[in-house]
């Protein structure tokens, strides 16, 4: 837009108002942010660490603490350092009684530190030290069956590669009094596994 005056033409333009407008809106002081606006802004992040870590701190704090079982071993060293023989029961069930009689290692500090298991020396005196002692030696009973398993396969294995040796090349110089004597050798271990009533062929 142009206008006339003493000093000749002028030109004067319409968007100077709106410019001023603005720059006096950024020269106020702009308002704090509330305790408000701050939490609604951190919401989404707090949710995000109740969601992830909620349940493991709960079970920190409430769960029911599960006791680990004293570790054990079949022969005795400076860790495994006293001896104990699982007891026969079937005060767990008919259905898996402890058969008793295998000796096994415990470490003594660790035994004596479990709540239950150390009132369970030498004869527990409660059902409930006698259930948890029962289910203890179970563990071992079974962990032993497992180990002598392994022991008669791998015995077997290596009584079929002593056969087949003998056996010569298709039965050129085979020993078969040889063989005859290795099929009559009794294997321990398959002996005890079939005395735990495991059915087992050799």
């Amino acid at each position: 837009m142009y206008t006339f005056g003493a000093n000749g033409f002028q030109r004067a333009g319409f968007g100077g108002g709106r410019r001023r407008q603005r720059q006096a809106a950024d020269d106020q002081p702009r308002q704090p942010a509330t305790l408000k606006t701050t939490l609604l802004q951190l919401l989404p992040i707090i949710l995000f660490f109740v969601m992830s870590f909620g349940g493991s701190i709960w079970n920190a704090l409430f769960a029911e603490r599960v006791i680990p079982d004293p570790a054990f071993n079949f022969y005795r060293s400076t860790a495994f350092d006293q001896q104990r023989t699982t007891t026969p029961t079937d005060i767990i069930g008919r259905s898996s009684p402890v058969r008793g009689g295998v000796t096994y290692f415990v470490n003594r500090g660790q035994w004596m530190n479990h709540p239950v298991l150390r009132t369970a020396v030498p004869t527990p005196d409660e059902d409930t030290d006698r259930r948890t002692l029962a289910r203890f030696d179970l563990k071992v009973e079974k962990r032993y069956l497992e180990l002598r398993y392994d022991t008669c396969a791998r015995a077997i294995e290596r009584r079929e590669k002593a056969m087949d040796a003998k056996r010569g090349v298709f039965g050129i110089g085979a020993d078969w009094d040889g063989i005859k004597k290795l099929k009559e050798e009794r294997i321990e271990a398959c002996e005890e596994v079939k005395r735990w009533g495991v059915r087992i062929a050799y």
